[in-house]
């Protein structure tokens, strides 16, 4: 009985363990019984200890110490598993065979039987001890990695610390920012770039002021052909609206028709769209008049200078042609 209540704790890991009965445990929280924590088997260290010389144990400096006791605690010596076993099996012992066989000539059942039984016991517990050595090197190995990712850790912290730390010692103060200038001065190259961009940008800016100018004043233009500037015209316009009345009508007729068929008016607006694309893209104006772009190329000459390339290719390739339809000819 012993020795099974010896290997319960051993391979109990938890401080407490229950057992769960039928009737008249509700009032004790359901619980039976409480069994006794695991003891420890090893009473003296199996290795030798590691003492923290960071954090030094005994009395201080100015603090006597009693008589029979000593400044610092003592270092327990460590007590292996390989020596509790030779105490628990001394070497002089005989054979448990040899002991067998003299206690079955000598008659002594009972004694044999109690030897047995202790020899039983013992294997038991060289057994248990192993175990329990096992699970502690375990412990010790789950303790060492767990520092050390703590180590880890700690240092990863100290270094963004430091880090965070030079950061602020090197950030500008307000004293620094008042001893010397606020913005720092361009160089001769800086100051000769920012100047050419400045220009570029000054004169492309006056150019599209200049362009849109000149395309509104072209615009201006061409609709200036349906105002009334002069007195014919208004006797004219006149004249239009007074005797042709039906004119109107005819145009209120087109706008109802135009609300009505969704389809033609759309077509109509993509038409518009079309003309203005082309005006901004190739310089055509409305109504398939020259545009600003087309005026522009005209009077410098360079319109008609493609024009004569153009037609001086034409003609090369023509002669090109008709040389080998000669050719094919003569063949």
């Amino acid at each position: 009985m012993v020795i099974v209540r010896l290997n319960k704790s051993i391979d109990t890991n938890k401080k407490k363990t229950t057992e769960v009965m039928g009737k008249g445990v509700l009032k004790y929280g359901g619980k039976s019984g409480v069994l006794p924590s695991p003891r420890q088997i090893f009473k003296k260290p199996i290795k030798p200890v590691v003492v923290d010389r960071t954090n030094p144990q005994g009395y201080a400096e100015n603090i006597p110490h009693p008589k029979g006791s000593t400044r610092n605690p003592e270092i327990p010596r460590p007590f292996t598993l390989e020596q509790r076993v030779a105490q628990i099996l001394p070497k002089h012992q005989l054979n448990i065979d040899e002991k067998l066989a003299k206690l079955t000539q000598q008659g002594h059942e009972a004694k044999k039987y109690k030897v047995i039984r202790s020899e039983l016991r013992k294997q038991y517990l060289i057994e248990a001890l192993r175990e329990e050595e096992g699970r502690l090197h375990k412990e010790d190995a789950k303790q060492k990695t767990k520092q050390a990712q703590e180590h880890k850790k700690a240092e990863e912290l100290k270094q963004m610390d430091l880090e965070s730390q030079t950061t602020r010692l090197t950030l500008p103060t307000i004293e620094s920012y008042l001893e010397g200038p606020i913005m720092r001065e361009r160089t001769p190259e800086e100051n000769k770039s920012l100047r050419l961009k400045k220009k570029s940008n000054r004169l492309t800016h006056e150019l599209q002021v200049k362009e849109n100018k000149a395309i509104n004043l072209l615009d201006l233009y061409y609709e200036s052909e349906n105002f009334v500037i002069d007195e014919e015209r208004l006797a004219l316009a006149i004249d239009k609206a007074f005797e042709n009345s039906d004119y109107y009508a005819s145009v209120l007729a087109g706008v109802r028709r135009k609300l009505q068929d969704f389809t033609e008016y759309e077509d109509k607006y993509m038409e518009k769209v079309n003309d203005k694309f082309n005006y901004v893209l190739f310089g055509s104006a409305f109504e398939s008049r020259p545009g600003i772009y087309e005026i522009e190329d005209n009077l410098s000459g360079e319109f008609s200078q493609l024009a004569e390339e153009a037609n001086k290719k034409v003609e090369q390739q023509s002669d090109k042609e008709k040389e080998k339809l000669l050719n094919s000819l003569d063949n």
